[in-house]
Protein backbone atom coordinates (compact mmCIF):
# COMPACT_ATOMS: atom_id res chain seq x y z
CA UNK A 1 0.00 0.00 0.00
CA UNK A 2 1.44 3.04 -0.92
CA UNK A 3 2.07 5.40 1.98
CA UNK A 4 0.25 9.13 1.89
CA UNK A 5 2.49 12.18 2.45
CA UNK A 6 1.17 15.31 4.14
CA UNK A 7 1.66 18.09 2.46
CA UNK A 8 3.41 21.61 4.10
CA UNK A 9 3.21 24.53 1.99
CA UNK A 10 5.44 27.98 2.92
CA UNK A 11 4.80 31.18 2.84
CA UNK A 12 7.78 31.51 0.49
CA UNK A 13 6.06 28.77 -2.20
CA UNK A 14 2.19 30.65 -2.02
CA UNK A 15 3.70 33.49 -2.62
CA UNK A 16 5.90 32.11 -5.88
CA UNK A 17 2.54 30.62 -6.89
CA UNK A 18 0.69 33.80 -6.46
CA UNK A 19 3.17 35.08 -9.72
CA UNK A 20 0.86 32.97 -12.04
CA UNK A 21 -2.24 33.07 -10.48
CA UNK A 22 -3.63 36.47 -12.42
CA UNK A 23 -5.78 35.10 -15.26
CA UNK A 24 -9.08 33.70 -16.93
CA UNK A 25 -9.30 30.37 -18.32
CA UNK A 26 -11.87 29.54 -20.61
CA UNK A 27 -13.49 25.62 -20.67
CA UNK A 28 -15.99 23.78 -23.28
CA UNK A 29 -17.62 20.83 -21.61
CA UNK A 30 -17.72 17.81 -23.77
CA UNK A 31 -19.98 14.26 -23.24
CA UNK A 32 -17.19 11.76 -24.39
CA UNK A 33 -19.64 9.05 -24.02
CA UNK A 34 -22.39 10.65 -26.54
CA UNK A 35 -20.01 13.50 -28.38
CA UNK A 36 -21.44 16.18 -28.12
CA UNK A 37 -20.73 19.78 -25.94
CA UNK A 38 -22.50 19.79 -23.09
CA UNK A 39 -21.54 23.17 -21.18
CA UNK A 40 -18.21 25.41 -20.23
CA UNK A 41 -16.45 26.68 -17.39
CA UNK A 42 -15.32 29.86 -16.37
CA UNK A 43 -12.09 30.58 -14.22
CA UNK A 44 -11.02 33.53 -12.87
CA UNK A 45 -7.86 33.66 -11.02
CA UNK A 46 -6.78 37.11 -9.81
CA UNK A 47 -5.24 39.92 -6.79
CA UNK A 48 -7.55 42.90 -5.45
CA UNK A 49 -8.04 45.53 -3.20
CA UNK A 50 -11.34 45.43 -1.54
CA UNK A 51 -13.44 48.47 -0.04
CA UNK A 52 -11.17 48.74 3.34
CA UNK A 53 -7.82 48.71 1.15
CA UNK A 54 -7.19 45.27 2.13
CA UNK A 55 -4.97 42.82 -0.51
CA UNK A 56 -7.12 39.58 -0.93
CA UNK A 57 -6.90 36.63 -3.39
CA UNK A 58 -10.13 35.66 -5.37
CA UNK A 59 -10.64 32.06 -7.11
CA UNK A 60 -14.34 32.23 -8.67
CA UNK A 61 -15.66 28.83 -11.16
CA UNK A 62 -18.51 29.62 -13.06
CA UNK A 63 -20.06 26.80 -15.05
CA UNK A 64 -23.63 25.99 -16.89
CA UNK A 65 -24.38 22.77 -18.86
CA UNK A 66 -27.04 22.25 -21.00
CA UNK A 67 -28.37 18.74 -22.53
CA UNK A 68 -31.61 16.85 -23.63
CA UNK A 69 -32.64 13.34 -22.18
CA UNK A 70 -34.39 10.53 -24.43
CA UNK A 71 -37.69 12.48 -23.66
CA UNK A 72 -36.72 15.87 -25.17
CA UNK A 73 -36.46 17.03 -21.53
CA UNK A 74 -33.91 19.94 -21.52
CA UNK A 75 -31.89 20.30 -18.32
CA UNK A 76 -29.88 22.78 -16.94
CA UNK A 77 -27.24 23.45 -14.14
CA UNK A 78 -25.71 25.98 -12.94
CA UNK A 79 -22.58 26.13 -10.48
CA UNK A 80 -20.43 28.35 -9.04
CA UNK A 81 -17.37 28.37 -6.42
CA UNK A 82 -15.68 31.30 -4.89
CA UNK A 83 -13.06 31.39 -2.26
CA UNK A 84 -11.25 34.41 -1.39
CA UNK A 85 -8.00 34.63 1.02
CA UNK A 86 -5.99 37.61 3.04
CA UNK A 87 -3.23 38.60 0.69
CA UNK A 88 -0.83 39.30 4.21
CA UNK A 89 1.29 36.82 6.53
CA UNK A 90 -1.71 34.83 7.86
CA UNK A 91 -3.43 34.26 4.12
CA UNK A 92 -6.46 33.57 6.18
CA UNK A 93 -9.60 32.39 4.44
CA UNK A 94 -12.03 35.67 4.17
CA UNK A 95 -14.76 33.64 2.44
CA UNK A 96 -15.75 30.72 0.91
CA UNK A 97 -18.96 30.40 -1.23
CA UNK A 98 -20.42 27.20 -3.57
CA UNK A 99 -24.34 26.80 -5.09
CA UNK A 100 -25.66 24.52 -7.37
CA UNK A 101 -29.22 24.72 -9.19
CA UNK A 102 -30.56 22.19 -11.49
CA UNK A 103 -33.59 23.09 -13.59
CA UNK A 104 -35.92 20.86 -16.17
CA UNK A 105 -38.23 22.45 -18.74
CA UNK A 106 -36.98 26.10 -16.92
CA UNK A 107 -38.22 24.87 -13.80
CA UNK A 108 -36.22 24.54 -10.77
CA UNK A 109 -35.14 21.19 -9.13
CA UNK A 110 -32.83 21.19 -6.77
CA UNK A 111 -30.68 24.47 -5.03
CA UNK A 112 -28.60 24.03 -2.54
CA UNK A 113 -25.85 26.72 -1.34
CA UNK A 114 -23.12 27.31 1.48
CA UNK A 115 -21.28 29.75 2.40
CA UNK A 116 -18.82 30.62 4.98
CA UNK A 117 -17.52 34.29 5.56
CA UNK A 118 -15.69 35.73 8.63
CA UNK A 119 -17.03 37.99 11.06
CA UNK A 120 -15.55 41.00 12.96
CA UNK A 121 -14.00 38.45 15.59
CA UNK A 122 -11.87 36.83 13.26
CA UNK A 123 -14.69 33.38 13.55
CA UNK A 124 -16.63 32.42 10.43
CA UNK A 125 -20.17 32.16 10.18
CA UNK A 126 -21.64 29.29 7.77
CA UNK A 127 -25.08 29.41 6.25
CA UNK A 128 -26.00 26.34 3.76
CA UNK A 129 -29.77 26.65 1.81
CA UNK A 130 -30.71 23.32 0.42
CA UNK A 131 -34.31 22.91 -1.15
CA UNK A 132 -35.55 25.79 1.19
CA UNK A 133 -34.28 24.56 4.44
CA UNK A 134 -31.79 27.01 6.11
CA UNK A 135 -29.08 26.09 8.51
CA UNK A 136 -26.90 28.68 10.18
CA UNK A 137 -24.08 28.15 12.50
CA UNK A 138 -20.22 28.51 13.51
CA UNK A 139 -17.97 27.16 11.53
CA UNK A 140 -15.45 25.24 13.47
CA UNK A 141 -13.27 23.72 11.48
CA UNK A 142 -9.71 23.88 11.41
CA UNK A 143 -7.74 26.93 9.96
CA UNK A 144 -7.83 26.71 6.23
CA UNK A 145 -5.29 29.41 4.53
CA UNK A 146 -4.14 29.89 1.01
CA UNK A 147 -0.96 27.54 1.79
CA UNK A 148 -3.56 24.71 2.09
CA UNK A 149 -5.89 25.84 -1.25
CA UNK A 150 -2.61 25.67 -3.14
CA UNK A 151 -1.51 22.00 -2.11
CA UNK A 152 -1.11 20.92 -5.63
CA UNK A 153 0.30 23.72 -7.31
CA UNK A 154 3.14 22.91 -4.19
CA UNK A 155 3.63 19.28 -5.88
CA UNK A 156 3.95 20.55 -9.10
CA UNK A 157 7.30 22.67 -8.39
CA UNK A 158 8.52 19.88 -6.51
CA UNK A 159 11.05 18.28 -8.30
CA UNK A 160 11.37 15.38 -6.10
CA UNK A 161 7.97 13.92 -6.59
CA UNK A 162 7.33 10.87 -7.95
CA UNK A 163 4.46 8.77 -10.16
CA UNK A 164 2.49 7.32 -7.78
CA UNK A 165 2.41 8.95 -4.79
CA UNK A 166 -0.04 9.83 -2.60
CA UNK A 167 -0.29 13.36 -0.79
CA UNK A 168 -2.72 14.61 1.86
CA UNK A 169 -3.52 18.01 2.79
CA UNK A 170 -5.53 20.03 5.17
CA UNK A 171 -8.70 20.35 3.39
CA UNK A 172 -11.59 22.99 4.19
CA UNK A 173 -14.54 20.64 6.63
CA UNK A 174 -17.98 22.32 6.30
CA UNK A 175 -20.67 19.96 6.67
CA UNK A 176 -21.97 17.25 4.13
CA UNK A 177 -22.65 19.54 1.51
CA UNK A 178 -19.45 21.26 1.91
CA UNK A 179 -15.91 19.00 2.32
CA UNK A 180 -12.51 19.71 0.10
CA UNK A 181 -10.70 17.00 -0.73
CA UNK A 182 -7.57 16.22 1.00
CA UNK A 183 -6.09 13.93 -1.07
CA UNK A 184 -4.74 13.08 -4.58
CA UNK A 185 -2.13 11.10 -6.46
CA UNK A 186 0.31 12.46 -8.39
CA UNK A 187 -0.23 10.24 -11.80
CA UNK A 188 2.42 11.51 -14.62
CA UNK A 189 3.59 13.62 -16.36
CA UNK A 190 4.34 14.43 -20.24
CA UNK A 191 5.45 16.77 -22.45
CA UNK A 192 4.04 18.90 -25.58
CA UNK A 193 5.12 21.32 -28.06
CA UNK A 194 8.45 21.47 -25.60
CA UNK A 195 6.25 22.00 -22.59
CA UNK A 196 5.48 19.72 -19.67
CA UNK A 197 2.47 19.31 -18.30
CA UNK A 198 1.28 17.17 -14.94
CA UNK A 199 -1.61 14.69 -14.12
CA UNK A 200 -3.04 14.76 -10.58
CA UNK A 201 -6.23 12.14 -9.81
CA UNK A 202 -8.50 13.24 -6.92
CA UNK A 203 -10.89 10.96 -5.18
CA UNK A 204 -14.75 11.82 -5.61
CA UNK A 205 -16.02 8.75 -3.65
CA UNK A 206 -16.94 10.50 -0.77
CA UNK A 207 -19.67 12.51 -3.31
CA UNK A 208 -21.32 8.76 -3.72
CA UNK A 209 -19.86 9.07 -7.48
CA UNK A 210 -17.99 5.73 -8.33
CA UNK A 211 -15.73 8.16 -10.76
CA UNK A 212 -12.35 10.02 -9.57
CA UNK A 213 -11.64 13.51 -10.74
CA UNK A 214 -7.80 14.11 -13.33
CA UNK A 215 -6.52 17.40 -13.52
CA UNK A 216 -3.47 18.01 -16.53
CA UNK A 217 -1.96 20.94 -15.49
CA UNK A 218 0.95 22.60 -16.82
CA UNK A 219 4.12 24.42 -15.26
CA UNK A 220 2.28 27.90 -14.94
CA UNK A 221 -0.37 26.35 -13.22
CA UNK A 222 -2.62 26.24 -16.02
CA UNK A 223 -5.14 23.65 -16.40
CA UNK A 224 -5.48 22.04 -20.05
CA UNK A 225 -7.97 19.35 -19.05
CA UNK A 226 -10.73 18.46 -16.26
CA UNK A 227 -11.61 14.73 -16.37
CA UNK A 228 -13.93 12.70 -14.61
CA UNK A 229 -16.25 9.71 -16.29
CA UNK A 230 -17.35 10.44 -19.41
CA UNK A 231 -17.10 14.44 -19.35
CA UNK A 232 -14.20 15.94 -19.64
CA UNK A 233 -13.03 20.17 -20.02
CA UNK A 234 -10.74 21.48 -21.96
CA UNK A 235 -9.12 24.53 -22.37
CA UNK A 236 -10.27 26.65 -25.27
CA UNK A 237 -8.56 30.20 -24.71
CA UNK A 238 -6.70 31.64 -21.41
CA UNK A 239 -5.86 35.99 -20.88
CA UNK A 240 -2.81 36.18 -18.69
CA UNK A 241 -3.15 39.56 -16.76
CA UNK A 242 0.35 40.78 -16.12
CA UNK A 243 0.07 42.63 -13.36
CA UNK A 244 -0.63 40.99 -9.69
CA UNK A 245 -1.26 42.05 -7.00
CA UNK A 246 1.10 40.25 -3.88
Amino acid sequence: MTKTKKISVSNSQVESILKYKNKSSYYNIFDTKNDFKIGKLKILNHSFLNSSNKKKFQELYLGNLKWMDEEDNIYKVDFNLQVIFDLDESYKLDTYNISIDIYCMSTLLSSTSTSINRNNNDCYDMVTYSEGSKTQRKYHGQSYKLNDHFADEAIIMNPHKNVGEIFEYNALDGDENLIEIGIFKYVNNFYEKNKEFHIYQMDLSFTGLEESLKVTIDNTFSVKEFECGQFIAKLNRKIDYKESMN
